[in-house]
């Protein structure tokens, strides 16, 4: 999430915001500072804001140019694997994930809920060892991104 804002216009008692394709305002809708979640399909792009009131609609802020979040690296291995696999998120940014764990009929095995990037870089062991043989999805979700891995367990 990223906070935008502008300087109060005089007299205004709305704000309109144009935003990029893939962006969301997440809070401060119709004012000057606004919060903005950049979802999966988020490209860079121009942000704008005019104020208005009920008499007329003020000029457009000047254009302030956003580029969109990069995507994190994620990472499963070894593969195939004895059951003990090792989850690895690289991001740019700070960012938290959960992390799903689904056997080949979709059912849930696992989930890891404080999946958080330090220094850009997230890393943990996970014993599937008592799990049978098979092919597995790791799933790394949060409300920007949703990757896949699959990885194959032998004993």
């Amino acid at each position: 999430m990223q906070t935008i804002g502008y300087s109060p216009v005089d007299n205004a008692t709305n704000y309109n915001w144009t935003l990029p394709v893939g962006a969301t305002i997440v809070s401060g809708a119709n004012t000057s500072n606004i919060t903005v979640d950049f979802g999966m399909d988020a490209v860079s792009g121009v942000f704008t804001v005019y104020g208005s009131n009920t008499c007329q609609n003020g000029d457009p802020s000047p254009a302030l140019e956003v580029t969109s979040p990069e995507a994190p690296i994620f990472g499963v291995y070894p593969v195939p694997s004895n059951g003990l696999i090792n989850a690895t998120i690289s991001s740019p940014v700070e960012t938290s994930f959960y992390i799903k764990i689904y056997n080949h009929s979709g059912a849930k095995i696992m989930e890891i809920r404080d999946a958080a990037t330090v220094s850009g870089i997230y890393h943990r062991a996970i014993d599937l060892r008592p799990i049978p043989s098979g092919i597995y999805y790791v799933e790394f979700i949060n409300g920007q991104f949703k990757e896949v891995r699959k990885v194959l367990i032998t004993k």
